[in-house]
């Protein structure tokens, strides 16, 4: 009855909601559920990047690319609404009979450490939980279900315990136990692996969780041992199980306590700083979401993504606390663009208003520019322009013709809800005893150049400020790529141009500076 949920993958974000949206409000405690991927060689997901075999990242001796593979997964799985990621494999591969041999890094155990530390700080820097996988033992394809491994203790921690606890001394926050037996007892019932090494010789303090189908047989062994978590589908952890293992006194609360608080706490650990949400998504009033958490965590910066063009809508949203509104579909790889751009102006609004904060304690707060002042006779109400001014200039239009009429088109605007009308440009060419038509040009000339200013600055260097920070308040992403694709083609310009989006995003800026 679901199947629509899972495809098409348009579907994706919705299905998650759903299902999330079951367990917080119909289960008794309401806690969230965790989704969860693959994410071995790039997230496993039609809409993600697949990325090279470990084994071959694993020959190029590059921990940076490593670390770029895990930030891509990491990325991608957060888009598209995952906590967690089954990566890395660190299994030490030396018999290339073992099917899962192009899944490791290689047969070494120092290369082992080294690549998988790299990749699971890269996933978890993306706010992603990373699973290292499998602990431990586990490198043989025939009775890997059943075979029993038993090692002196110097080749244990020499060979195939050394890189996971580099992984676990580099924060891995989740671990998943091997298949096979581990003198006599399956790896996720063994408490030497799972309890004696994993928390208390290492300090391991995230969760520890099964592999898929196969890796639970007993739960009251397991439990006592030290797994959190079982992967379906054998259901070995259900309710029904549990209470029978609770009634006959072979499990005690306490071994749930901790598995809960385990899985728990590890997920809180990496709450977001910066969310996206879609406004759009059957089922749900965006906002009032924003609105919920805003309560609990005033810090998280929201942005919103809409197809919604009425701007009384556009207001509640940043009533709400949006402090970023998106007004189109974000593909993966712009989402990408667009939280970085975030993280960056949320890092900009903080060292300006540290700076301000320096001057009015100073009692010296001034324009941060002489171009700054206000027109003389002005009707409109005054309005600080410093915040416009500091975009103004990284566009380079500071000192042209046009900035005045674009300061007193926004003193107007900020009058108006912070909302542009082309009426506003009749009262400006009124204030400098003007013609509308000449406030126009001047404004869009204006305009006109600090797109082809963004442009170059985009053509030179892709990343700079200039581009994915002050020109994405001011400019549509598809003008800023037409300019560019004009300017490099030499064919003169070519961007569309919008006085109302360029003012209410100097607007915009100005409320979140």
């Amino acid at each position: 009855d679901h199947y629509d949920l899972i495809y098409p993958f348009s579907n994706h974000v919705k299905a998650l909601h759903e299902v999330q949206k079951f367990f917080v409000e119909e289960t008794r405690l309401g806690i969230p559920a965790e989704f969860t991927n693959e994410g071995i060689h790039g997230l496993n997901h039609t809409l993600a990047t697949p990325l090279p075999a470990p084994i071959a990242i694993g020959s190029t001796w590059d921990r940076a690319l490593v670390r770029r593979a895990g930030e891509i997964a990491g990325e991608e799985a957060r888009l598209i609404g995952y906590h967690s990621v089954y990566a890395p494999i660190l299994d030490v591969a030396r018999d290339q009979r073992w099917g899962r041999t192009v899944e490791s890094y290689g047969e070494d155990p120092f290369v082992l450490g080294s690549f998988g530390s790299a990749l699971a700080k890269a996933v978890q820097d993306k706010g992603v939980i990373a699973c290292v996988k499998h602990f431990a033992l586990n490198s043989m394809e025939d009775l890997r279900f059943y075979v029993d491994v038993h090692i002196d203790d110097r080749a244990l921690h020499e060979v195939y315990l050394p890189h996971f606890k580099k992984c676990v001394d580099g924060g891995a926050l989740s671990i998943m136990g091997a298949y096979n037996r581990y003198e006599e007892y399956h790896c996720c019932e063994s408490k030497k692996l799972l309890t004696d090494i994993l928390r208390k010789e290492w300090g391991f303090d995230g969760f520890v969780m099964s592999d898929f189908v196969w890796g639970v047989y007993n739960a009251e062994r397991s439990l006592r041992a030290g797994l959190d978590l079982e992967m379906m589908f054998t259901m070995k952890y259900s309710e029904a199980n549990i209470r029978k293992c609770l009634n006959k006194g072979l499990i005690n609360p306490e071994h749930l306590d901790r598995a809960n608080a385990n899985i728990i706490r590890t997920l809180l650990r990496l709450e977001p700083d910066i969310v996206l949400v879609d406004f759009m998504m059957s089922g749900m009033d965006g906002i009032k979401l924003v609105e919920k958490v805003k309560e609990r965590k005033p810090d998280i910066s929201f942005v919103m993504i809409s197809k919604v063009n009425d701007k009384s809508i556009v207001q509640r949203a940043y009533d709400a606390g949006v402090e970023f509104f998106i007004n189109k579909p974000v593909s993966i790889v712009e989402g990408e663009r667009v939280l970085g751009n975030v993280a960056e102006r949320i890092r900009m609004k903080e060292m300006m208003n540290s700076i301000r904060s320096m001057f009015d304690n100073a009692h010296l707060v001034q324009p941060a520019y002489k171009g700054a002042a206000e027109p003389e006779n002005k009707k409109a109400k005054s309005m600080d322009c410093r915040n416009i001014d500091i975009l103004l200039s990284e566009l380079g239009l500071l000192g042209e013709s046009g900035v005045k009429d674009i300061r007193l088109i926004c003193s107007y605007a900020a009058d108006n809800n912070r909302v542009y009308d082309k009426s506003i440009l009749g009262k400006v060419a009124e204030e400098e005893s003007d013609n509308v038509r000449n406030v126009e040009q001047r404004v869009r000339r204006a305009i006109r150049k600090g797109l082809t200013n963004a442009a170059q600055a985009g053509l030179e260097d892709i990343i700079s400020d200039k581009f994915t920070i002050y020109a994405n308040y001011v400019y549509d992403y598809s003008a800023l790529r037409d300019e560019m694709n004009c300017i490099s083609k030499g064919t003169g310009s070519g961007g569309r141009i919008s006085i109302s989006r360029f003012i209410e995003g100097l607007l915009l800026y100005d409320s979140n500076m």
